[in-house]
C-alpha cells in the first residue's frame, strides 16, 4: 500500500536525519475517516432509496444454513438479511467500508468511527420509525414491516458490530445499542 511504500521511504531516509514517518499518521487518518464517512453516508442512502422502492411482499423463505457458527468466527453475513432488500443492502454498504478499512485502521479512529457506525445505525432506526408512521400497511404488510425491524434490531446490529470488533478488537464496547434501539425496539415489542 501506499503507506508501507511511504513508511519504508521515511525509514530509509532516516538513516541521513530525514526521517518524515511521524508526518503521516495525520494525513493517513484524515483519507482513512473521510473514505469511511462517505461510504457510512452511501450506505445509508442506498437504504432509504431501497426503502422508499421496497414494497412489503412476503418473499420465499430463505433456506438457512445448515451449520450454525455461534463461534463468532464466521464473518459470513446471515442469510436471514436476503429476505429484507433494504437491510441487505445496508449491511452490504457497511461491509463495503469494513473491507476498505482493515487495509489500513488507526487506532486513533477507533472510537469516532464507532460513533459513525451508532449514527448510521439510529438514522436507519429512525427511518424505519418514520416509515412506519408515513405509511399505510395493510396487516400483512405491517407483519413483514414488523420483521425487517425485528431483523435489523437481531440480525443486522449484531452482525455490524461483531463486523467491526474483527476489524478493532475491542471496538463493540464503544457502539451502544440503546442509542439506537430504544424507540425501534418499544415499537417490535
Amino acid at each position: 500500500s501506499v503507506l508501507d511504500h511511504c513508511m519504508y521511504c521515511g525509514m530509509s531516509l532516516g538513516r541521513v536525519g530525514l526521517d518524515f514517518r511521524g508526518l503521516l499518521a495525520p494525513l493517513f487518518e484524515e483519507c482513512v475517516l473521510d473514505l469511511f464517512s462517505r461510504n457510512l453516508a452511501t450506505a445509508v442512502e442506498n437504504f432509504h432509496t431501497v426503502l422508499d422502492q421496497h414494497r412489503c411482499e412476503a418473499l420465499p423463505s430463505i433456506a438457512t444454513a445448515a451449520k450454525t457458527n455461534t463461534s463468532g468466527d464466521d464473518l459470513t453475513p446471515p442469510y436471514s438479511l436476503m429476505e429484507h432488500t433494504p437491510l441487505a443492502a445496508f449491511v452490504n454498504g457497511i461491509l463495503t467500508g469494513f473491507n476498505e478499512l482493515r487495509h489500513c485502521a488507526p487506532s486513533s479512529l477507533r472510537s469516532t468511527l464507532a460513533q459513525l457506525i451508532e449514527k448510521a445505525l439510529e438514522e436507519i432506526s429512525a427511518s424505519l420509525m418514520r416509515y412506519n408512521a408515513t405509511r399505510m400497511l395493510r396487516d400483512s404488510e405491517a407483519t413483514l414491516f414488523m420483521s425487517l425491524c425485528k431483523a435489523f434490531l437481531e440480525v443486522a446490529c449484531p452482525y455490524l458490530i461483531n463486523c467491526y470488533g474483527r476489524v478493532y478488537p475491542g471496538g463493540p464496547t464503544l457502539i451502544r445499542p440503546a442509542s439506537f434501539s430504544g424507540p425501534l425496539l418499544e415499537f417490535v415489542s
